[in-house]
């Protein structure tokens, strides 16, 4: 009984430590995520550090606080890593998405990272710019240095508010890392090689990952960039400002590689799904491609008015039978026919093998005839055929008219 009491106790005690010892890995985890996070251009402006926290958990201002406790956006963005390769069986709009969790989801062992939407190496080019007049020049000039945190509070919160935070794809957000840098130095361009994934180059459905986490939450950004230029205009008057027309340009930039990708992928997945088909593989059903949908309801309606239209000899647009919303079915390339009985490859007349073709010193001679001139012939007359009489309608009888009485004979 003693040693069952003792074993309650201690699997109660294992529960209630776990809770501070899971939070306390996830810190960890955390800080070393702070540690290897790219900074680009450090957010130091003036002595301060614009990173919430100077990036340590133990701070009570530390961003990834936010990450995790809010409640008010998606928990994070995710994105498949296994499928960021393109194969046969990809589905471009889908494999290439970033998809929202719910609110409140824990990061868990999730690979995933707190991340500054609008990256703090942007925010770093526009108030210590060099070439203009700006926020930091004007915190040193004419500001104690006691007193420049107190000037720089209001941005440094905008960075670091919640609608700039959210957990993202660690592969991701070091691509999005890379493509900032490049923006600030010649322009966002492909390929991008990512020195914390191996120095290898981005997949075409890694840069559309990346656009579709640009889009999902350009209401949040925009918002984010445009508060911190009139923070900037009231705050420092003079200074240089125009963290959103930056971020606004390099969302465009991002936005045209992907589209590009976009393109190369679907072109590699047709290619890779040919090669298949000419092998002569059949494919297994597979969620990514072919997929079936069950016809609906008011889908069966539609065929069934087409079809009414098609009998009444009206023309209808054809329907894709297969593939999807995003990715219909596509049809692979038949090699070309031969025509004429040559192949197109070279237009010669294939021979049997084990069979030579007869060569002569010189070619005979052939004599034409005269074309043979052939008499007009004459048109047959055209006899009219005798129209039927038509007969008339025959005539209703008619009544014979009734006779007039007479008067009675007397009876005499």
């Amino acid at each position: 009984m003693h040693s069952f009491a003792f074993i309650l106790f201690f699997v109660a005690f294992s529960l209630v430590s776990a809770s501070p010892l899971l939070q306390e890995e996830e810190a960890q985890r955390e800080e070393l995520d702070s540690l290897i996070h790219e900074l680009g251009r450090r957010g130091v402006c003036a002595g301060v550090e614009m990173r919430g926290g100077g990036g340590k958990p133990q701070a009570p201002d530390y961003y990834g606080i936010i990450c995790r406790t809010q409640t008010r956006y998606p928990s994070a963005y995710t994105f498949d890593d296994s499928k960021a390769q393109t194969t046969a069986f990809t589905n471009v709009a889908a494999d290439g998405s970033v998809y929202p969790t719910e609110v409140g989801k824990p990061k868990g062992h999730n690979n995933w990272v707190c991340d500054h939407i609008v990256e703090l190496s942007l925010l770093q080019a526009v108030i210590d710019n060099r070439h203009h007049p700006s926020v930091c020049g004007y915190l040193q000039q004419r500001v104690h240095r006691t007193q420049v945190p107190k000037y720089i509070q209001g941005i440094k919160a905008l960075i670091n508010s919640i609608e700039n935070l959210v957990y993202f794809e660690f592969s991701i957000e070091k691509l999005k890392g890379e493509t900032m840098r490049q923006y600030l130095n010649t322009g966002v361009h492909a390929p991008a090689r990512v020195k914390e994934l191996g120095n290898r180059q981005a997949t075409d459905l890694e840069w559309m990952a990346l656009n579709s986490y640009l889009q999902q939450t350009a209401h949040r950004t925009q918002y984010v960039a445009q508060q911190i230029d009139n923070a900037i205009r009231h705050s420092f008057p003079g200074s240089y400002y125009g963290v959103a027309q930056k971020w606004q340009q390099y969302m465009a930039q991002v936005d045209t590689v992907a589209q590009l990708a976009r393109q190369s992928a679907t072109n590699t997945q047709h290619q890779l799904y040919c090669a298949q088909q000419q092998r002569g593989h059949q494919y297994p059903q597979h969620p990514g491609y072919p997929p079936h949908y069950p016809r609906g309801l008011v889908a069966r309606f539609v065929d069934f008015a087409d079809t009414l239209l098609r009998r009444a000899g009206v023309k209808t647009a054809p329907k894709i039978t297969k593939g999807s919303k995003d990715q219909p079915a596509m049809s692979c390339p038949m090699p070309p026919k031969s025509t004429n009985g040559t192949t197109p490859a070279t237009g010669k007349t294939p021979t049997k093998a084990g069979t030579k073709t007869p060569t002569h010193g010189k070619k005979p001679v052939v004599v034409k005839k005269p074309p043979t001139t052939r008499k007009p012939t004459k048109p047959k007359p055209i006899v009219k055929k005798p129209s039927r009489p038509v007969r008339p309608p025959p005539r209703r009888p008619t009544r014979p008219p009734p006779r007039k009485a007479g008067r009675p004979r007397s009876l005499e």
